[in-house]
């Protein structure tokens, strides 16, 4: 059952988005102030398609031992840059799949 309007998950993940696109930071720490967006976002939150999506960028960025279960900037630091840019693009299609999910369910289009 998901815990947050549509337009609010939209509202969050643009807010991610941007972080990656706008911050002047290192890919690692653009990822970390991004994912703070995202923090409370869960997978029910998601159309069911789209909640796969959702569990994978939460698998990856918990997926280092010792802290397995938790998302932290020490996780995010260890990953490879190929790894950081795979979660970067997941976010961002993330947000395009549920952008064109809305707009095809509703009749709402985005810009």
């Amino acid at each position: 059952m998901a815990t947050y309007s549509p337009d609010y998950v939209i509202e969050r993940l643009e807010r991610a988005v941007r972080t990656l696109v706008v911050d002047f930071d290192d890919p690692r720490t653009r990822l970390n102030h991004a994912i703070v967006h995202l923090i409370g976002l869960l997978p029910s939150d998601f159309p069911p398609h789209l909640q796969a999506m959702r569990a994978e960028i939460a698998s990856k960025l918990e997926r280092l031992s010792g802290r397995e279960g938790h998302i932290t900037y020490d996780n995010i630091r260890k990953m490879r840059k190929v790894a950081v840019s795979e979660v970067c693009e997941l976010i961002l299609d993330l947000y395009l799949e549920l952008l064109a999910y809305r707009a095809n369910s509703s009749g709402h289009r985005p810009g």
